[in-house]
């Protein structure tokens, strides 16, 4: 299912009343929803499709694109565990020496950010961890191809946490380098990021660059264990609801 037709039939499910404050959804005229986001949005999807998408964000960019990151499971509990959080928007973001990053904020019913609540940014490690070859990172690796790795490599504990002003900058960075009509960012419903971590051995989420077959940008979503092995044969997320247009206008990580 493409955004827009996600977003449509978002939209026509939505029985909500609307509120004067208007954002960009599609055309300038339609109105902000109050509790538009509830948390129980629909993003699970196949193995298969989570494939397609990252494999069209690798054809796009080049073998050297980043193709995603990881976020230990704690840093998503800090931030779902928040008053009024219904879910999470990831933002895309830069670092000073250009390379990409990702920056989460927790995010209210009604589309707000909660950008002065947890934040989070990903693991500074002294050496990144690199990822296990499989059907989501590389077009090399076959279905049935295994990878023995036995020293545990993630604990769901890491360090993920940033101030409002280095998220900020790092957002900021990002919007300076787009091209028009790129995405900022994305919003998942806590649902999805709930399942993923109830998954036995899952201690955090891996979160992929990918793209619909339009062009569009969207991330994968996939459990990854202590080992750094996705959990492939579990719950995969995506259809995320893309900045723009489901945008938090006001906030300082999308000014």
């Amino acid at each position: 299912m493409e955004r827009q037709d996600y977003t449509e039939q978002l939209l026509e499910a939505s029985d909500y009343s609307t509120i004067v404050r208007e954002v960009p959804i599609f055309k300038p005229s339609t109105k902000r929803r109050i509790g538009f986001f509830t948390g129980d949005e629909q993003h699970v999807i196949s193995l298969e499709k989570g494939i397609e998408l990252t494999r069209n964000y690798r054809k796009s960019t080049g073998k050297n694109a980043e193709a995603g990151t990881y976020f230990g499971r704690e840093i998503f509990e800090k931030i779902l565990g928040q008053n009024t959080c219904v879910g999470i928007r990831i933002y895309y973001a830069r670092q000073t020496n250009g390379r990409p990053t990702l920056v989460l904020t927790g995010a209210q019913t009604n589309g707000d950010d909660l950008f002065q609540g947890t934040l989070a940014q990903e693991a500074r490690f002294s050496s990144p961890v690199p990822f296990v070859p499989n059907q989501l990172n590389s077009d090399s690796v076959k279905k049935n191809v295994t990878v023995n790795r036995q020293t545990k490599v993630f604990s769901g504990k890491e360090n993920h946490y940033v101030t409002l002003a280095e998220a900020a900058e790092l957002t900021k960075n990002h919007r300076e380098s787009m091209k028009e009509g790129d995405a900022k960012g994305a919003f998942f419903g806590s649902g999805i990021y709930r399942k993923i971590l109830a998954q036995s051995n899952c201690v955090g989420i891996r979160i992929y660059n990918a793209m619909h077959n339009d062009g569009s940008p969207t991330f994968v979503l996939v459990g990854v264990d202590e080992f750094g092995f996705d959990l492939l044969g579990g719950i995969l997320g995506q259809m995320a609801m893309l900045c723009p247009p489901w945008c938090y206008v006001f906030g300082p990580l999308n000014k």
